[in-house]
């Protein structure tokens, strides 16, 4: 189950809305989860400091080509971000989480992963994207679906957008230009009016309606806005990347 749900207050971290990310490099639902969080940070700031990941190559969908937010670097005049990386690909201890985030993790996230906190706005554990549909495949070919109307391009650029809308909400609808996109008001007027929200079930057909209800619209990255990072600079191999981590949480 993915779930979003509303927190409690307001959560900042210097003076702006925080965004919080709780994973781990070797956990395939966050290396599908990944690709849809990073295209909705970079609409409202700058990336950098991201290396290529591959999920465990031992646990369920092996290999899940992805990204390590462990050197994470984020400029943004309207949010911050904070991200942890608690373990690496080998499950061996990476970043220490604070304490203040740890327990917010195991308050709201009951410790599962991959956990997204939006300003202590709304919250959500697990990923809407199927890791299957990239398990054992490269950055290369991630990156040319992105580019085209496929499933995967569908999945990361929905996602995207959810994050986006939740982003928005809790940074006065910052910047206008991404605010303002059907797709991202779509979402806004969902989430003002849903919650708990739940999806269930969303790698299955009869369901997907339920999270992408225009599906060519929202299959797409926003127009209005060019991208700091170029997907289609970005090196298919390991190691240092351009400025760029389950269907379940993990438990």
């Amino acid at each position: 189950m993915y779930s979003v749900k509303q927190g409690s207050g307001e959560l900042t971290y210097q003076g702006k809305p925080v965004v919080i990310f709780v994973g781990a490099e070797w956990c395939p639902y966050c290396g599908a989860e990944m690709w849809s969080l990073i295209i909705a940070l970079d609409r409202f700031g700058n990336v950098s400091g991201l290396k290529y990941m591959e999920s465990s190559s031992t646990d369920v969908y092996p290999d899940v080509p992805t990204f390590t937010l462990e050197n994470l670097s984020y400029t943004s005049q309207y949010i911050s971000v904070l991200a942890y990386e608690f373990q690496d690909r080998n499950h061996q201890p990476l970043q220490a989480v604070p304490s203040n985030i740890y327990q917010l993790w195991q308050q709201l996230g009951n410790g599962s992963i991959p956990f997204i906190d939006v300003a202590g706005l709304y919250y959500e554990v697990g990923t809407t994207n199927n890791p299957g549909l990239i398990q054992m495949k490269n950055w290369t070919y991630v990156l040319n679906q992105l580019h085209g109307e496929n499933l995967i391009s569908y999945q990361i650029f929905s996602t995207a957008n959810l994050l986006t809308a939740e982003i928005c909400l809790a940074d006065g609808n910052q910047p206008s230009h991404v605010c303002q996109e059907p797709a991202i008001v779509h979402y806004e007027n969902e989430l003002k009016s849903n919650f708990p929200v739940y999806y269930e079930n969303v790698y299955e057909s009869q369901t997907a309606h339920i999270l992408y209800p225009e599906r060519q619209e929202l299959s797409r990255s926003l127009s209005s806005h060019e991208h700091e990072i170029e997907f289609s600079g970005v090196r298919a191999g390991k190691g240092s990347a351009l400025t760029l981590t389950r269907y379940n949480p993990v438990t």
